[in-house]
């Protein structure tokens, strides 16, 4: 079957409604009634958002505060760039610093061992000295 532009299709005409369908229509009731409800979604008009931040989102956004001077995107692009790197340059330089402090703590503990041992190799020869003018 070929349909123009324009064409009305139509099909069988609905069945009317049997007695039994009008019976239970009539004890349905065919006003919707309508409860209203101070928190209901569809009631609500107003919302007023509740906006909180973490603290680790507030520390975030005020280590990477970008500057909005120019609109072109390649200079926010570069700047936020240039924010990371700085953010990671002084990871470095406090890493550096931990490494620095451990090691001069390690060279203070090696260098009283050193010292320690001397001191105990300095008395054994004195009591190797004093053993032999025992002996003698």
């Amino acid at each position: 079957m070929v349909c123009k532009l324009g064409c009305i299709r139509k099909g069988p005409k609905p069945l009317s409604p049997d007695p039994e369908t009008i019976d239970i229509l009539s004890m349905i009731p065919q006003k919707f009634e309508m409860d209203s409800n101070v928190f209901d979604s569809d009631r609500i008009t107003n919302i007023t958002p509740l906006h909180f931040m973490m603290q680790s989102e507030i520390d975030r956004r005020m280590k990477r505060k970008l500057t909005f001077n120019h609109m072109n995107d390649n200079t926010l692009i570069h700047t936020t760039k240039r924010k990371e790197r700085d953010l990671t340059r002084e990871l470095n330089h406090v890493l550096v610093a931990c490494v620095k402090d451990i090691k001069m703590k390690n060279m203070t503990e090696a260098h009283t061992f050193i010292k320690e041992e001397r001191n105990l190799k300095t008395k054994k020869i004195l009591l190797e000295k004093e053993e032999m003018q025992l002996r003698v």
